[in-house]
């Protein structure tokens, strides 16, 4: 199967998390991983378009070694795109069909092209296909799921409480033991939901959001457009706790994302 112009390709705009920082696709996430500075690696992150962001990795001050790491951040780039759970599932649903990179542009190191090449995207993608966990996968409810699914994808652990018919309850639900773990860390990435205004909601469990900021962890919340809607006071909860804690916020379509 040539993954070239379907979901496995590198090209495929979805966000990829990779060293601190959210990118709109595994190309970019791989561009930005050639450089340690981060002013080139902010520009790379910044930038929509797959193509012009491997344009931008050509002209980065590389780092030491680069082509005997590439393979390796190759793989951490690709288990990180594939936490989301629609291209995950896409994966799957390639069996064990053989996968190549098979292509037009003369890469003979990543795929194939007229036939020869070593095929190292093609054997990686099939190396994640085995060994990427299943994402954690959120129950359908409403028209707002796909913001919340991307949350969810981002996410290391989940903060959230809430009544019985709301979708705060159900996300903690499918989380599990990742939800309201009570320890954190740095590394964290904190899915933070908070329940809407309707009789009976339960209030944003502070304590243990507290506990995640003490840690410095990051979280993911939704953006400005979606928490402004009359109905969603929980989130803005949540953004006035996590601006006076310090937070930074930096908004992308699906989310806001808070950093100190």
């Amino acid at each position: 199967m040539n993954t070239v112009n379907t979901p496995l390709s590198n090209m495929y705009q979805t966000y990829v998390w990779h060293k601190d920082m959210v990118f709109y696709s595994s190309e970019a996430a791989f561009q930005a991983a050639k450089t340690v500075d981060q002013a080139q690696r902010r520009t790379i992150a910044n930038t929509f378009d797959p193509y012009a962001t491997k344009t931008l990795g050509k002209r980065v001050e590389l780092v030491d070694g680069w082509n005997d790491l590439r393979i390796d951040v190759m793989r951490e780039v690709l288990l990180s795109k594939f936490k989301d759970v629609v291209l995950w599932d896409y994966l799957q649903s390639t069996g064990e069909v053989h996968l190549i990179e098979d292509n037009t542009w003369h890469d003979h190191f990543w795929g194939v092209c007229k036939g020869t090449g070593k095929n190292h995207l093609g054997k990686l993608l099939m190396e994640v296909r085995d060994i990427a966990p299943e994402p954690v996968r959120l129950p359908q409810r409403t028209q707002y799921w796909r913001k919340d699914q991307v949350k969810a994808d981002l996410a290391t652990c989940f903060i959230g409480v809430g009544s019985s018919r709301s979708s705060t309850n159900a996300y903690r639900k499918a989380f599990g033991d990742l939800a309201n773990k009570g320890e954190y860390s740095s590394t964290d990435r904190v899915f933070v939901s908070a329940e809407g205004n309707r009789a009976g909601r339960l209030p944003i469990p502070s304590e243990e959001l507290y506990k995640a900021i003490d840690a410095h962890a990051v979280f993911l919340s939704d953006n400005t457009v979606n928490r402004s809607t009359q109905f969603n006071v929980g989130e803005r909860e949540v953004a006035m706790l996590l601006t006076e804690a310090g937070y930074q916020q930096l908004p992308y379509p699906h989310f806001t994302l808070w950093q100190k």
